[in-house]
């Protein structure tokens, strides 16, 4: 009996071991596999906007928009309202231009934004599939000044036609709409675009790895690589992940190498066979010293990430202000590039800023030491606030915002926590439920002394068997409502624990049928602190 006990207990062990390298490795690919596709994505917005700036230039110094003298182009073609296109290129290259880039133009506005969604993504949205010899047309995402609501010249009226070529690079056409309704075309010269795109491949994070990255077409072909060239795991090890739009056809893949992730060793079972009574102190001290490890890794990373956002949270806030300044000079001057330029600093500076303040929250979490300071607010001011900073962002992922609140609300809460709570709701209501077009927020004064705030959607919405889980850190729901959607997993988290640390609750509305519905209760008065576990 104690000799089966104790083989019991070492395959136990080996079996808890192989899980736990099992889930570690996942996640160490899927992070490494998450981090090149943002960078190749970020890099892809970035070309997108030097050619915007490029096509913006000629058509200030021009009325002829025809954009050819640039490395990248091929040939290009200038669509006026009414007026016969201008081309200009070698014949060839405007035989591939001509055709879709006029069925583009002349399609292009007839649909609304709502009637228009195709397949989104977080930064490109597919706005014509219907045009001919398997071209599809592409919009660069809207990106709005975070302190106003007006669209600025030139946003959201750009982006790429491409069309997949087999295993070989895809054929791409930017295209840019001009203020006064001028289309500029250029068909691009595939090798020196895609070449230049994967100069800055891989990321600095990602440059010495043991393994193999891979960029490769949707028949297998591998387009673009680095790492270990003679790199050789099992083949089921090998991890995929699908790019984002407009080349979803492609997926990044890592292939580890051979001893990169080593498997759980099977000595406890021959340890405790052959050594008796020794297996049991001795597998207790292994096992002890493992879990400390362990622990002492996850101590050391929720350190390093706590202190990097420290100390990113005081330069991102001058980079804000200098932004926010050389913007209103450039408004003085009438500098339409550098005043759409720098609203795009200031509104990935505030997106990262929330981004930097849910990590500490949840590093302060993990150190018990999570506060808040409550103060006589009007929560109803509080709400429309923040409804006034999200309605750009919303109104361009075509998103409707409707509030219904009391004149006056006036309570005693922290309105700093308030507003990371709603913010969050809110930010997930942006990221998940962009086709149910509707986020409404309603505050309304309950029994019992205490106050209710709804964020509710008309989105996919959350199983009744998810609705607690949801709360947990870093879970997200199945993977295709998470496709193309970036987060950190842990906004739900804070956001429940601020809601205790004021009096109150934050919980999923189970009986609500039409999407998503989070309630935030809370007292009208302070209650007593209760100390975080």
């Amino acid at each position: 009996m104690p000799l089966a006990l104790l083989v019991w207990l070492g395959t136990y062990l080996h079996a808890d071991g192989e899980r736990r390298a099992r889930t570690t490795r996942e996640a160490i690919v899927t992070e490494r596999l998450e981090v090149a596709s943002q960078q190749l994505l970020a890099d892809l917005k970035l070309a997108v906007r030097q050619l915007d700036q490029a096509a913006e230039v000629t058509a200030e110094a021009t009325q002829n928009c025809v954009l050819v003298d640039h490395p990248w182009i091929r040939a290009a073609l200038c669509q006026s309202p009414g007026g016969e296109p201008m081309l200009a290129g070698d014949e060839a290259a405007i035989g591939i231009l001509k055709g879709p880039m006029l069925a583009f133009q002349r399609g292009f506005g007839k649909k609304t934004k709502s009637q228009a969604v195709g397949k989104r993504d977080r930064d490109f949205e597919l706005v014509s599939a219907g045009l001919e010899q398997g071209w599809k047309g592409y919009r660069l995402g809207p990106i709005l000044a975070s302190v106003t609501d007006t669209r600025l010249p030139g946003q959201d009226e750009s982006g790429l036609i491409v069309r997949v070529m087999g295993d070989g690079l895809p054929e791409v056409i930017h295209w840019h709409l001009l203020s006064d309704g001028r289309m500029l075309g250029a068909l691009l010269d595939s090798q020196r675009f895609f070449g230049a795109l994967f100069e800055t491949m891989p990321p600095v994070a990602l440059k010495t790895l043991t393994g193999r990255m891979s960029l490769v077409s949707e028949g297998g072909k591998m387009l673009h690589g680095w790492g270990n060239a003679a790199a050789k795991g099992r083949e089921e090890e090998v991890a995929n992940l699908a790019c984002p739009l407009p080349f979803q056809s492609w997926r990044l893949q890592y292939e580890p190498a051979q001893d990169e992730f080593p498997s759980a060793a099977l000595f406890p079972i021959l340890l405790g066979v052959s050594s008796g009574s020794l297996l049991v102190p001795s597998l207790a001290l292994l096992y002890f010293r493992e879990n400390s490890r362990e622990i002492r890794v996850a101590q050391q990373r929720v350190s390093f990430v706590n202190q990097v956002s420290h100390e990113l949270k005081t330069p991102l806030t001058n980079i804000r202000l200098y932004a926010e300044m050389a913007r209103g000079r450039a408004e003085d001057r009438d500098d339409v590039a550098s005043v759409r330029q720098l609203a795009v600093v200031e509104s990935e500076t505030a997106r990262l800023s929330r981004l930097i303040q849910n990590v500490l929250n949840f590093a302060n979490k993990k150190r018990d030491c999570l506060t808040v300071t409550e103060k006589s607010v009007d929560l109803a001011a509080v709400i429309g606030r923040l409804a006034d900073q999200w309605k750009p962002v919303l109104d361009k992922r075509g998103i409707a915002v409707e509030v219904n609140v009391p004149e006056s609300l006036e309570v005693q809460t922290d309105p700093d926590a308030v507003e990371q709570i709603l913010g969050n709701l809110l930010s997930n209501a942006e990221k998940y439920a962009v086709d149910g077009h509707w986020v409404g927020i309603e505050a309304m004064v309950a029994d019992e002394g205490r106050v209710t705030v709804a964020v509710a959607d008309h989105g996919p919405g959350i199983p009744v068997s998810k609705q607690e889980a949801v709360f947990e850190p870093f879970e997200r729901l199945r993977s295709d409502l998470r496709e193309g959607v970036s987060g950190t997993g842990i906004g739900l988290t804070i956001s429940r624990e601020l809601a205790g640390l004021l009096g109150g609750s934050l919980f999923v509305d189970a009986t609500y049928r039409d999407g998503s519905r989070f309630v935030l209760s809370l007292p009208i008065t302070p209650v007593a602190k209760t100390v975080l576990s």
